[in-house]
């Protein structure tokens, strides 16, 4: 849920609707409907903003309920770490990849928040790092990385800051991958915020049907994507760190030896691909403005190839290549491609490879054969809110996550043509991601165990922040 500006409403999610509740009355109306938004921000009277991880655009719709559309300009940004807008501002301050950015409102321009001093623009190390960024007064950025609220001087005109960031708070609790900080402050100048750790901070665990959990042997880490080879025995994750560069890091899981190697740009990983040998990655800030590529090469000795068509998945026969919009085709002969939708994404082939899966924007899985009917012959199997869904392993059912629930339908198509009823596979509170859940050959589902939420019992607040940050910036100098 997210507060209006003027406090009179909150804007929440429900399955595929954003809505409104008016405080004064108790009337709900519908903000928008089918989209999947999964971090909500009202900054401004007239606008609702969300975001979603799995798409790289930040959407918004009137706060009176409309049309959703990609903003701001049309300019298409991610907001996964956060969002701040002030009325009667031009500048919105966006988070994406472990860094910050300004936004011009009126003409949709983008610049990456820099250090102090006269640096190279060029250079990505110069990127300062954080999320949740917010405004005090005209020219005071605050701002959380890991679990510490820092603050510094800002130049909005020339998206650079006048002086280092300096330590304000820490201890504030923080939600895993996106960045939510549990942390509000109000427009009179009260901060509010619950203490905690940083739940990013992951481990993998196996997690059997029965319950049974096993820990892999891996330091926990802010893993934001990861995916396990067909046979079960390498796990491949990405760690983002500052400056949207990452580590990619292979797990022999048998002989608990690790290779990684560290990218320029942030990569997050997909699937893995060609029987194994290679894994599609997905670059959500690419200064390229490539959106995908295929790490291939010795594990010692990983290369990004952008080069090739690119493709998220390729068959278990190794015939058969697709990708996000909804495209698939021949290895052999790529001109004969199949387009069967225009948006959806996250494709996976059966075990046999007869047939493919995606998602549509709005969470809705949907299964074709792999051969030229597939347009005519695609099937709805779930409403919307799924997410990351993949093939059991002897092709039977599609297992899809939706928040905290994992469950799974069958692919063969029902009597009466009605969507198949879901069946509960397994429910808990993980850590999730761009490629947040896996299933090895037994069964078993891999996934990410963050700091367990902690019942909260009290509100640490700060009136009159403003000085209070002032004061501690302008003391550390």
């Amino acid at each position: 849920p997210t507060l209006s500006p003027d406090g009179k409403s909150i804007a929440f999610v429900v399955d595929d609707q954003v809505r409104r509740l008016n405080l004064i009355d108790g009337s709900v109306n519908r903000v928008a409907g089918e989209v999947l938004a999964e971090e909500l921000w009202w900054p401004v009277p007239d606008r609702v903003f969300m975001s979603n991880y799995s798409i790289s655009c930040l959407l918004s719709a009137p706060a009176s309920g409309g049309a959703v559309t990609r903003g701001p300009a049309s300019t298409c940004i991610q907001a996964s770490g956060g969002l701040y807008s002030r009325e009667g501002r031009d500048e919105m301050l966006v988070s994406a990849g472990g860094t910050m950015s300004v936004i011009r409102q009126r003409t949709g321009a983008k610049q990456a928040i820099r250090r102090a001093g006269n640096v190279d623009t060029t250079d990505r190390s110069t990127l300062v790092a954080g999320e949740s960024p917010s405004l005090v007064g005209d020219n005071l950025l605050i701002f959380l990385t890991d679990s510490t609220l820092y603050g510094a001087s800002i130049d909005l005109a020339a998206a650079r800051l006048t002086s280092e960031p300096k330590q304000i708070l820490s201890g504030i609790r923080r939600e895993a991958l996106a960045g939510a900080s549990q942390m509000a402050l109000s427009a009179s100048g009260t901060l509010v915020w619950v203490a905690g750790s940083d739940a990013g901070l992951s481990q993998f665990i196996f997690v059997s049907l029965s319950g049974k959990r096993d820990t892999v042997r891996i330091p926990p880490s802010m893993v934001n994507s990861y995916a396990l080879s067909s046979d079960g025995r390498r796990l491949a994750y990405s760690v983002t760190v500052p400056g949207n560069r990452s580590v990619l890091r292979i797990v022999d899981l048998s002989r608990n030896v690790v290779d990684s190697t560290r990218f320029a740009v942030e990569v997050q990983v997909d699937n893995w691909v060609d029987k194994d040998s290679a894994i599609s990655v997905y670059m959500p800030q690419a200064p390229s403005g490539r959106r995908a590529g295929i790490v291939r090469g010795p594990e010692s000795d990983m290369k990004l190839d952008t080069s090739d068509q690119s493709y998220q998945a390729s068959s278990p026969d190794n015939r058969i290549l697709c990708s996000a919009n909804g495209v698939f085709w021949p290895r052999a002969t790529p001109s004969d491609s199949v387009r069967v939708d225009g948006t959806s994404d996250w494709c996976r082939f059966s075990p046999d490879s007869r047939f493919v899966s995606w998602i549509t924007q709005a969470g809705e899985v949907f299964v074709a054969p792999t051969d030229r009917t597939a347009p005519n012959a695609r099937r709805k199997l779930t409403a919307a809110g799924a997410d990351e869904p993949r093939w059991s392993r002897d092709g039977r059912e599609l297992v899809y996550r939706a928040g905290n629930r994992w469950l799974a339908v069958p692919v063969a198509p029902s009597a009466n043509g009605a969507l198949p009823s879901p069946r509960l596979v397994h429910r808990g509170p993980y850590n999730q991601g761009h490629a947040s859940w896996d299933m090895a050959p037994d069964g078993r589902l891999l996934l990410l165990q963050g700091a367990p939420p902690a019942r909260a019992t009290h509100l640490n607040v700060i009136t009159d922040f403003p000085r209070y940050a002032a004061m501690k910036v302008q003391a550390a100098h």
